[in-house]
């Protein structure tokens, strides 16, 4: 998929399951969620959110989004192992690093990662990605944050 217009508005898919699916150029806001109902059956408690959470045995990875530049861009359910990304202006927080350092808030001052952040630790997810809006002029606030966020321990590189 590539230069995706969303209009004003995020775009809100629902259901969403990928194999080798590339989003690439410019976007505007967009939010995937691997649960097929949307906030009906909570994050993690369907049967159908776990099955599109769970990549097929012969999957190598689902989704680039390396050179998607978005206004927004939010994956919910999505496995971050998975994903392709951008080491620069993307990362991984995994729950298990966030207890061990509590300063992760400060970091993410100035971008809407502390809410998605303190979702993941609410939910049952493993990990989740924190992705710069690099079409945003204030892109470099949320680069620095991933900067820090790697100092200290709680995001991390892909593997």
């Amino acid at each position: 998929m590539e230069n995706l217009d969303t209009g004003d508005e995020p775009l809100f898919v629902w259901g969403a399951k990928f194999s080798h699916v590339t989003l690439t150029g410019n976007f505007g806001r967009l939010v995937i969620n691997s649960s097929v109902n949307p906030p009906a059956i909570p994050i993690g408690d369907s049967e159908e959110f776990k099955m599109a959470n769970t990549p097929q045995a012969t999957t190598d990875w689902t989704l680039d989004i390396s050179n998607a530049h978005a206004q927004e861009l939010t994956l919910r359910g999505i496995q971050a192992q998975y994903v392709r990304i951008d080491p620069q202006t993307q990362a991984i927080v995994r729950r298990e690093m966030v207890p061990r350092n509590s300063r992760w808030k400060s970091a993410c001052s100035g971008t809407w990662w502390f809410n998605s952040i303190e979702a993941m630790m609410k939910s049952d997810q493993d990990d989740v990605l924190l992705i710069t809006p690099r079409s945003r002029p204030d892109a470099d606030v949320f680069i620095r944050a991933i900067e820090e966020l790697r100092n200290l321990g709680i995001a991390d590189m892909p593997e």
